[in-house]
């Protein structure tokens, strides 16, 4: 069955007559789960939003549509785990090199987000933990707020332009973030109001953040976007005391800076908790309460909409030990956020051999915090939690995370995307 087919009779099957409605539906819902998890095992690869989402959806069609199939199981029974597993470590291994498909996700996995709630219930907060060029913050803005003009490609023109004598492969980004073509989103009709937060340690990319903040002040002098720069970084307790090397870290451009324990020959750089940062930023403060699972583009809210709080963290190594570290529950950070999404590879706090931090604790974590986690490859996702659970995942190569809130409509994107759990 062709993908379009199959989507036109999921999205019409409600408007049949009343009589015969509920077997009809019955049949249509189960065709259209088998059809999404056996679409993507069966075409490989897909690249691009409209491909995951065939044209025309909008946000209500979509989020409609997603609600009426049946709603997604947490967790894998044995023969799904064992199947995704063994997918997953056979692509993986057929990848090879360096930059496998794990290490630089396609931008179609944000698309896919933005495609059912392009408002975001009406305001998002990025708070990129370690924004480094600001590519990661062009990426959201691209989507969720197009008019402001931010892609990966003029951020990638403006630092050229800035910083000739840069070394061209460091400007660029090392999964060529520079030359990303972000998809067009399905609708504009409802635009979030934007708050980024770019926390950066490195006094070398501080002014390049600096001058792209200063570019969504230039495009768009309003309150319903910002972004603010905070040179420091998160680290995983209140007592940690965080530099870096000064001359190592002296490229422009260069990412992998890593954060240690201050020592003699170190730069000091002022430090936060998650939650710290949180509460001083007053990102606590989610106004009434919002229902990211209702359908349409605007999730209505008086008398102000609910926050989004997408939680973006590259650390260099202590991306785990900081969500380890994070508290849980009412009045925490892990509590406020929509989403998280994060490094995994051997570095830093990952490398240890005395008090290491592993992936299946970090996803431990974030389960008891109301999350599913998956590994981003390439447009796929590999659900991790609970008893999707197998130690292939705890390969420690360089790989991207992302964790969505059950009950939520992202979740219900993860879920479909996580082809492999057939």
């Amino acid at each position: 069955m062709r993908v379009d087919s199959l989507y036109e009779s999921c999205r019409h099957a409600h408007g049949r007559s009343l009589r015969g409605q509920l077997l009809l539906l019955a049949v249509v819902a189960t065709v259209c789960a088998l059809g999404f998890h056996f679409f993507g095992t069966a075409t490989g690869i897909r690249t691009s939003a409209s491909e995951i989402y065939p044209a025309p959806v909008g946000a209500a069609s979509m989020s409609a549509y997603m609600r009426r199939m049946p709603p997604p199981s947490i967790g894998c029974t044995p023969a799904q785990r064992d199947a995704q597993a063994k997918a997953f470590t056979e692509a993986n291994a057929q990848a090879g090199g360096k930059y496998r498909a794990s290490s630089c996700p396609s931008i179609a996995i944000l698309a896919a987000l933005q495609a059912v709630d392009p408002s975001a219930g009406g305001m998002l907060d990025l708070v990129n933990v370690g924004a480094n060029k600001g590519y990661g913050v062009a990426e959201v803005m691209a989507l969720w707020r197009p008019d402001l003009g931010v892609t990966p490609k003029s951020v990638h023109a403006d630092l050229k332009e800035a910083y000739p004598d840069a070394n061209p492969r460091k400007i660029l980004g090392v999964c060529w973030d520079g030359n990303e073509v972000v998809p067009e989103p399905a609708t504009t009709a409802a635009l979030p109001t934007l708050t980024v937060h770019a926390v950066e340690p490195l006094p070398v990319n501080v002014p390049l953040l600096q001058r792209l903040a200063r570019s969504v002040l230039d495009a768009r002098p309003s309150p319903r976007a910002r972004m603010t720069v905070h040179p420091g970084a998160v680290g995983p307790d209140a007592d940690a005391k965080l530099g870096y090397n000064p001359v190592s870290c002296a490229a422009v451009g260069g990412e992998a800076c890593q954060m240690e324990p201050l020592r003699e020959g170190l730069t000091a750089v002022t430090g936060w908790t998650l939650d710290s940062f949180f509460e001083e930023h007053s990102l606590f403060l989610q106004g009434p309460a919002g229902d990211h699972s209702a359908p349409g583009p605007v999730i209505a809210l008086t008398p102000r909409p609910r926050r989004s709080i997408f939680l973006k963290i590259d650390a260099e190594g202590y991306d785990g030990a900081i969500l380890i570290n994070s508290k849980t529950g009412p009045g925490s950070a892990l509590d406020a956020v929509r989403a998280v999404e994060f490094e995994y590879h051997r570095v830093g706090k990952w490398g240890l051999e005395v008090d290491q931090v592993r992936l299946e604790d970090v996803v431990t974590k974030l389960d008891g915090a109301g999350m599913d986690c998956y590994l981003e490859y390439a447009d796929k996702l590999v659900h991790l939690t609970g008893t999707c659970w197998t130690s292939a995942y705890e390969f420690f190569s360089w790989s991207n995370v992302l964790c969505v809130r059950r009950g939520d409509v992202w979740a219900d994107v993860a879920s479909h995307l996580a082809v492999w759990k057939i």
